[in-house]
């Protein structure tokens, strides 16, 4: 197989370059639209670039035209998707509309049915250099799909210098502009290539070249450095600013060095201007003297950006407005400089002040009547703070050390506590974040005992384990304990009551009951046999008399606390 290895390199590497672009905007750049759009686009080149590759190694006629059929979508479509792009770019109004892409899109589509199904074979134009090269077919609509694509390419080029003629100066549009600079010195070379290889060239008789597919790279790269210079595509072109600024709840204002009000958002004339209809707008008006004093001293400082943490205005409806405010100084070319005050309701920030302090009143007389001592230990020091409350778990005894880890140890490491605080110090030295809940039983002067109940968990700021705290209570539960215990006692005598009741009362009331039912029907019964019967009924009556004071006796457990 005989063919130009340059040839076929020349449209090889421009491939494989659309094929890294497609990667890097496809993995790392927004999904806009425009993103989505330059995609289709490199897709199309790219398919363009891959019939020209396999038409300069093709051998047979047969082949060659199974080729185009497969892959001439993307050098009939690269038109349209370029025309959109930049119609995009620019924020042409008419190419947003449906009607823009059904003509844009459906003209074209039209013009690839009209290639694939005329009966005229298709005619490729054999290069000493370039191979085959798909022609116009004498008497087909070939021509009028070449000029509709260039008539695309070249409307967007009059959209590119427009959009430049009428947004060079504005500062506004200054990144837009650097933008549609890098998408225009791209797209120029492959346009004017193709317009005259693949109009001019055959309407006035030459010899067609296959340049501009490789041209179309130019437009791929200087894209490229559009999206690394100026941000082609823009993750912020996604935020609706407009209805963000409607819907903050942080009120700005821009004003000049007279205080002159010259935007506000939705927020600030709700909170500040009472939805004011005056045309001009002073914030004087709005401002306490003080605060007046205070912005006016600020915006004479040099500094870019200011803050003001007391800023009081004049609310109409409600009295005093204050808030917390940042101003930032904003210099457009040689015209005055603007401020842009950009603030917080304080008025709510306030109430929450008030809230909480009045919130750490009552919890400091909570912490007075409850039986909990809240603590907190740093396991690297060994430091322990206790709240203040920590004399209602052990008293006042000068020898105890309740501030230190040690000394917390060496007072719950006695009798029976020692192997449950043991299960502590591991959990302390532990990975383990679960809660940790334990009771111990202490003793304490005269043989007396308490009960306590320690609850802890693990805080940890940040990774680092140096920010590892343990927070916890500690609880006197004796009483509750004790209370459990009688409960415990009383459990137990009512279990003993219903087994004599069904054991002991049963026996003595079955024989009351049939000693008395032969009484009451037997009439053959002499006198012998009736107090017979009597002395029988009378003795298990005394033996359920017995048994009823046994369960008396049970029921009547004595209260250790009476």
């Amino acid at each position: 197989m005989d063919f130009n290895l340059i040839s076929v390199l020349l449209a090889l590497i421009p491939m494989f370059l659309n094929v890294g672009l497609l990667y890097i905007i496809g993995i790392k750049m927004p999904k806009d639209q425009r993103t989505i759009i330059f995609i289709f686009l490199l897709f199309c080149l790219i398919f363009w670039q891959f019939e020209e590759v396999l038409l300069r190694i093709a051998s047979t006629r047969e082949v060659k035209v199974l080729i185009d059929d497969f892959l001439c979508m993307g050098w009939i479509f690269v038109g349209s998707f370029l025309l959109h792009f930049i119609s995009d770019l620019v924020n042409f109004p008419f190419g947003k509309s449906w009607r823009f892409k059904i003509l844009n899109y459906g003209i074209t589509f039209c013009f690839f049915l009209l290639y694939l199904n005329y009966p005229q074979p298709t005619v490729f134009t054999e290069h000493s250099f370039f191979g085959s090269i798909p022609s116009v077919r004498p008497d087909s609509p070939d021509i009028f799909k070449r000029l509709w694509i260039s008539f695309q390419a070249f409307f967007g080029l009059v959209l590119m210098l427009k959009f430049l003629k009428e947004n060079h100066h504005e500062k506004s549009q200054s990144k837009r502009v650097t933008q549609v600079k890098w998408v225009l010195a791209g797209i120029i070379p492959p346009v004017l290539a193709g317009f005259v290889t693949h109009v001019l060239f055959p309407w006035i008789g030459v010899a067609e070249l296959a340049i501009t597919s490789p041209t179309m790279t130019v437009f791929s790269v200087c894209t490229y450095f559009g999206m690394k210079k100026a941000d082609l595509f823009n993750y912020f072109e996604l935020i609706p600013l407009e209805k963000v600024m409607k819907e903050m709840s942080n009120f700005f204002i821009l004003f000049d060095k007279d205080l002159n009000v010259i935007l506000k958002n939705d927020y600030a004339d709700r909170l500040i201007f009472n939805e004011s209809s005056a045309k001009s707008i002073n914030l004087e008006t709005f401002l306490t003297p003080e605060s007046k004093r205070r912005l006016n001293q600020t915006i004479e400082q040099k500094e870019e950006e200011m803050w003001l943490d007391r800023l009081n205005f004049l609310d109409l409806n409600q009295g005093l407005l204050p808030s917390k405010a940042v101003i930032q100084k904003i210099e457009i070319n040689k015209n005055p400089a603007l401020y842009l005050l950009i603030g917080t309701d304080g008025k709510e920030l306030l109430e929450y002040k008030q809230k909480l302090s009045s919130f750490k009143e009552y919890f400091k007389y909570f912490l007075k009547t409850s039986n909990e001592s809240f603590f907190e230990l740093e396991p690297e020091s060994g430091r322990i703070s206790w709240n203040g409350s920590e004399r209602k778990i052990f008293g006042s005894n000068p020898n105890l050390d309740v501030f230190s880890f040690e000394g917390f140890k060496k007072y719950f490491s006695q009798n029976r506590s020692r192997e449950e605080f043991e299960k502590f110090i591991q959990w302390k030295d532990s990975d383990d974040r679960n809660p940790m809940i334990l009771h111990f039983e202490i003793t304490y002067s005269q043989e007396k005992t308490k009960n306590l109940t320690l609850n802890a968990i693990k805080l940890t700021k940040g990774s680092s384990s140096n920010n590892l705290k343990i927070i916890g209570t500690l609880r006197d539960v004796s009483s509750e304990f004790d209370f459990f215990q009688q409960i415990s006692k009383r459990d137990l005598a009512l279990k003993e009551i219903a087994w004599v009741q069904s054991h002991k009362v049963r026996a003595p009331l079955a024989n009351i009951l049939a000693l008395t039912d032969i009484l009451k029907t037997d009439e053959s019964l002499c006198d012998n046999s009736k107090r017979e019967f009597l002395t029988a009924l009378k003795k298990s009556a005394d033996q359920l008399d017995m048994v009823i004071k046994e369960i008396v006796t049970k029921a009547s457990v004595p209260d250790e606390n009476a």
